[in-house]
């Protein structure tokens, strides 16, 4: 598959005073946000530190910001008019429509009994689907980076620096030989966009830095009229490296997640 890049972020969207979007960019119809950059966090009470929803929609920690993906270009998700569930329920919700496909997006944290309250893990759910009457091609994914920057709750807790290796295997990118995120079987994995993962590797060997994304999961689908496809991907608030906690991660039901979320 060749993917081909759009991975600013956004900028131009921006009126010249930085202080909000142009309004022709938000739909009347719909849900909106006079500030630019709304961010809001999830979690639980009593957690020693929530996690940020960034204002374009990615899962920023402090250890590490995991960013979406989508459509043949791989643009940057933008989900900057963001709601929760039903208007009130710890469930970030969005969608879009993009080259004849629809986009939904649930982000929601859970607690895990392996890891308990101080290191929740974070679900993402990203569903496309085809509601036209011919056959279309949809893409999502994930990668992770040290922090966009802009907007960030915190400087990020670890740098990337030349030396941090990255992993891709059994469904997880490891990060100097922590779990970082996982994601559902059938991805294709890549290095950055236009690298195809062959195995482990450096940060200096594609240049990255804090601000680049890399080890991308993506879901190319071929969906025919009314099919749909999900992918499921889940992110603890702190890396984790002990064999029982990254099977903890990898075995959380988001469905028992989502339940424990809207009770």
């Amino acid at each position: 598959m060749m993917i081909t890049a759009g991975l600013s972020v956004a900028g131009s969207s921006l009126l010249a005073s930085q202080s909000m979007f142009d309004p022709a960019l938000d739909s009347p119809e719909r849900e909106w946000c006079y500030a630019a950059q709304s961010t809001t966090v999830i979690g639980k009470p009593f957690v020693p530190a929530p996690i940020q929803i960034t204002y374009d929609g990615a899962i920023y920690t402090q250890h590490a910001e995991l960013a979406f993906f989508y459509g043949k270009q791989l643009k940057p998700v933008m989900a900057r008019n963001k709601t929760f569930l039903e208007g009130w329920m710890p469930i970030i919700v969005y969608d879009w429509k993009d080259d004849g496909v629809n986009y939904y997006m649930k982000i929601l944290s859970a607690e895990l009994p392996e890891l308990g309250i101080n290191n929740l893990v974070q679900f993402a759910e990203l569903t496309m689907s085809n509601t036209s009457s011919s056959s279309t091609e949809g893409l999502v994914g994930a990668a992770v980076r040290g922090t966009a920057g802009h907007f960030r709750k915190s400087p990020v807790k670890e740098s990337v620096v030349p030396d941090t290796r990255f992993i891709m295997r059994d469904g997880y990118l490891s990060r100097n030989g922590k779990m970082v995120y996982t994601y559902s079987p059938g991805a294709e994995q890549y290095a950055v966009p236009d690298a195809p993962y062959q195995g482990e590797y450096a940060a200096q060997d594609y240049h990255l830095t804090d601000r680049t994304a890399t080890g991308f999961s993506l879901y190319c689908r071929t969906l025919k009229p009314g099919e749909t496809y999900t992918a499921i991907f889940r992110m603890p608030r702190i890396p984790v490296e002990e064999p029982k906690h990254i099977v903890a991660v990898q075995a959380a039901d988001y469905r028992a997640g989502f339940a424990e979320a809207v009770q």
